[in-house]
């Protein structure tokens, strides 16, 4: 897959229901340098054809070394397409926020899958303690999950 700049772009994925689709990649960050820079992922959604249904790009900021980042958006899909196939870039900011400090990495506790409260179609959601490890408050704090028994 793609890399610079001290960051990899280890897989992407898609899923679709209908008009809306979910693009999603795995960025890998690898350089000290790059907390605090932005890194764009740029996804082509492509029918059985190789035509392009839909494109759209998703920014997601780097907070420490070492981080594996999920970088993934909601997508219409015109005309109710099939999608086959999800090409994705990635691109590291030129910015640099030499201001930046790292910060650390969130833990998680087990996740565990229940009916979801809010629904009335039985909709399903997941539940998950996580642990901050600083004595501040995080302000819309965002997660992502990954399996790891299987590739995206």
């Amino acid at each position: 897959m793609e890399s610079g700049k001290g960051a990899r772009l280890l897989r992407s994925g898609f899923g679709q229901s209908g008009r809306d689709a979910w693009v999603t990649s795995l960025v890998e960050y690898q350089a000290e340098n790059n907390v605090g820079q932005f890194v764009t992922v740029g996804f082509n959604l492509l029918d059985s054809d190789g035509e392009i249904l839909a494109s759209t790009d998703q920014v997601e900021k780097f907070s420490r070394a070492d981080e594996k980042l999920a970088v993934g958006t909601q997508v219409d899909i015109p005309d109710r397409g099939k999608v086959a196939k999800v090409e994705a870039k990635m691109e590291v900011s030129e910015h640099s926020n030499v201001d930046a400090e790292p910060f650390p990495e969130i833990t998680s506790g087990n996740v565990k899958v229940v009916r979801s409260e809010y629904s009335e179609y039985g909709d399903r959601v997941a539940r998950v303690w996580v642990n901050n490890p600083t004595i501040e408050s995080l302000k819309s704090p965002r997660v992502s999950l990954q399996r790891q028994d299987r590739a995206m």
